[in-house]
């Protein structure tokens, strides 16, 4: 989608800074060319056991994963619905299968899943689609700090490739405006030995 694209933008922000994304939403709605489609794929993790966790990581995923999402399409909504627009979010498959030390995580995504069926219900009649997308273990150095924290070894053959993503991520965007995808749930065919 990138090539049939006149402009991609990508811009550089903290999501746990309130500053910051003010920033960062002043500068898109200056660019000269206008927002068609907003593609929420930043995220924090870190593991711990619930009785242990702290909850001071709780609070930066939580403005990571959800409270970024939710103010940038706040700000970008005006353009996304005058241009009958797509908004994606990028989410994980860990809200349908569960994993120890992985609660604060999960429960932040759970959340992004709230926002984004009741932002679908806001703005669907206005001509906006909105996607979510599930994505398993996917090879990005993020997963192979996750592997390395764990003791695991990092196995990207058995993992998504970014661009499996993408490729999926795209193909339900170029539909025909009279046809949605709401949810894509995707995950490695290819599983290590002795793993269902």
């Amino acid at each position: 989608m990138a090539s049939e694209s006149q402009a991609i933008v990508a811009q550089v922000t903290d999501l746990t800074d309130s500053d910051s994304l003010q920033d960062l939403s002043t500068r898109l709605r200056a660019e000269p060319q206008s927002i068609d489609i907003l593609v929420h794929s930043a995220g924090m993790i870190t593991h711990a056991p619930i009785r242990s966790s702290d909850v001071d990581d709780l609070d930066r995923m939580m403005r990571v994963n959800l409270r970024g999402a939710y103010c940038i399409t706040q700000e970008l909504l005006p353009q996304l619905i005058e241009n009958a627009g797509d908004i994606v979010f990028v989410n994980s498959l860990v809200t349908q299968f569960p994993r120890a030390m992985s609660g604060q995580y999960a429960a932040t995504k759970h959340a992004l899943i709230g926002f984004a069926n009741s932002l679908r219900e806001e703005v669907n009649d206005l001509g906006v689609r909105v996607l979510s997308i599930y994505p398993g273990k996917t090879a990005t150095p993020g997963q192979e700090r996750l592997c390395r924290e764990a003791g695991e070894p990092y196995r990207p053959e058995f993992m998504l490739d970014p661009q499996d993503v993408a490729e999926m991520l795209v193909g339900a965007l170029k539909l025909p405006r009279r046809a949605e995808v709401t949810e894509i749930r995707m995950r490695p065919s290819a599983k290590p030995p002795g793993k269902q």
